[in-house]
């Protein structure tokens, strides 16, 4: 079971909602890197079982954020808690089309967190 609340989020296009692309990526690097195409050290989804897109493992429903506060809540079976520990959580710009590969065409990485336990 996973549950998100993030602050912060900017409004697209004046919208005061907006639908944004939510993985976990390989690995808990959220180094900024390249001003224009930042947390490229996250690297791509986690995918321990090498398949498409929309089946990754790190694949989770796009985010609904409204005047910037995103809130998911969802279950997932595809790992447990001790797998991803250590890896990342990325937010995008825009929302996962689920169609198209490798990642679902989410826009720009907004910001990066690495997962972990306390």
């Amino acid at each position: 079971y996973i549950k998100v609340y993030i602050t912060g989020i900017p409004n697209v296009n004046n919208q005061a909602s907006s639908f944004h692309g939510f993985h976990i990526h390989e690995v808990g690097d959220c180094s900024i890197g390249n001003d224009n195409d930042p947390f490229t050290a996250a690297k791509s989804h986690y995918n321990p079982n090498n398949v498409e897109h929309t089946m990754h493992a790190g694949d989770l429903p796009p985010i609904l954020s409204a005047n910037g506060i995103g809130i998911l809540s969802t279950f997932t079976n595809r790992f447990t808690v001790n797998e991803v520990i250590g890896k990342s959580f990325i937010i995008h710009s825009g929302y996962d089309d689920f169609t198209s590969q490798p990642a679902g065409n989410s826009g720009t990485r907004w910001a990066c967190g690495v997962i972990d336990y306390y």
